[in-house]
């Protein structure tokens, strides 16, 4: 984590279930009328059940903040990747696999990797405008 940088809040993932990614789950939410379970773990597509479990894309999620970090005003893209593990038989499980964040500044983009890149890249931007 980065001491310069504030991370966004995401949208939280799904609880980890007892289910397994099996169709006979979705048929069985679907005839008790669990739309709760249906709404967490399943997406609609034209399957013969109208469902499908949820996948990584559903849970990827993209945040946008402008920020000032050393004194300058930087636009920055926050990107979620999750991880779904659902194999049939056993529990499905979500973590928030990585959090990726690209800072743009001065018509330039950096793709964070520490604090210590991130201000060599803001102090190079800056020698580049003074030097301009």
């Amino acid at each position: 984590m980065s001491k310069l940088i504030k991370y966004p809040e995401f949208s939280p993932l799904p609880p980890s279930t007892d289910a397994a990614d099996v169709i006979e789950n979705i048929r069985n939410w679907i005839e008790q009328k669990r739309e709760d379970k249906l709404k967490l773990y399943c997406r609609p597509d034209s399957s013969k059940t109208g469902y499908r479990f949820v996948q990584e894309e559903d849970f990827l999620e993209t945040k946008e903040e402008i920020q000032t970090i050393l004194r300058r005003k930087v636009r920055i893209v926050f990107t979620r990747y999750a991880e779904v593990k659902s194999r049939a038989w056993y529990p499905l499980h979500f973590t928030t696999r990585m959090i990726t964040v690209q800072i743009h500044h001065g018509g330039r983009v950096h793709n964070y990797k520490n604090d210590n890149q991130l201000r060599l890249f803001l102090k190079e931007d800056r020698k580049r405008i003074k030097a301009l």
